[in-house]
């Protein structure tokens, strides 16, 4: 079963490589960098938007189910709304999605917020990537860590992010009809409120709010994770 896994804002298609391991021997995964992974310099938007960079992977690979993570997922979503429609796959898996619900107001306390989580999120995953490699850390050693990885970032993937999650809202995602999962964890400001209760109803899919506010999943539970995958399967078989 062809399965293609797309990565969140700087990482890279290696951070799928656990949960690929604890799936089936039938999947057959591919888990490519998309120009977002981690050192980009963001140049592409120039030419290219996100959801074009899918869609390429997409006519590449023709997938019978995706597998998205954070902003990968809302690429993915734009993806198969704005490309053709031979292209969707079966069944989908998005995995910690940001999404602004309907009730929330777009406003600059709604940005300044989302900057402050974004750059908590870094700091977690410094802390699940040394958790990834069975690493202890230091706060001390996370700080230092955490700066130089925040000031290495280019704003633009911020922006980017932030753009992609305040337009969610209003992308027409109930004329999608693709079955699947929806997998996070219910303390995530990524679905903060009824977040990912909206975004589950809207999408049609099924919902799983793990405890914690763990945002890297794939990082930290790729069991947890292949188990999701696998267990829409049978809705791949029956399609």
């Amino acid at each position: 079963m062809k399965a293609l896994f797309i990565h969140g804002i700087e990482d890279q298609g290696a951070s799928w490589r656990e949960t690929c391991a604890a799936l089936d021997a039938d999947f057959d995964c591919a888990a490519p960098d998309f120009p977002w992974q981690r050192g980009t310099r963001f140049t592409w938007l120039c030419t290219r938007s996100p959801h074009d960079a899918v869609v390429a992977e997409l006519e590449r690979v023709h997938p019978e189910i995706c597998v998205a993570h954070s902003f990968g997922a809302l690429a993915l979503i734009e993806a198969l709304l704005l490309g053709p429609e031979e292209l969707r796959p079966r069944a989908i898996v998005l995995i910690a999605p940001f999404y602004l619900n309907t009730a929330e107001r777009l406003d600059w306390r709604l940005l300044d917020r989302t900057r402050i989580e974004f750059a908590n999120l870094m700091r977690d995953s410094i802390v699940a990537r040394a958790r990834r490699v069975g690493r202890t850390v230091s706060e001390e050693t996370i700080d230092l860590m955490v700066g130089k990885l925040i000031s290495g970032i280019n704003p633009l993937a911020f922006t980017e992010l932030f753009g992609h999650f305040a337009l969610m809202q209003h992308r027409p995602l109930e004329d999608l009809a693709i079955p699947g999962r929806l997998l996070g964890s219910a303390d995530d400001p990524g679905f903060a409120g009824d977040r990912a209760r909206e975004l589950g109803s809207r999408l049609g899919l099924e919902t799983t709010l793990l405890p914690g506010r763990d945002h890297f999943l794939h990082y930290t539970a790729p069991q947890t994770v292949a188990d999701t995958i696998q267990s829409i399967v049978p809705k791949v078989s029956r399609a």
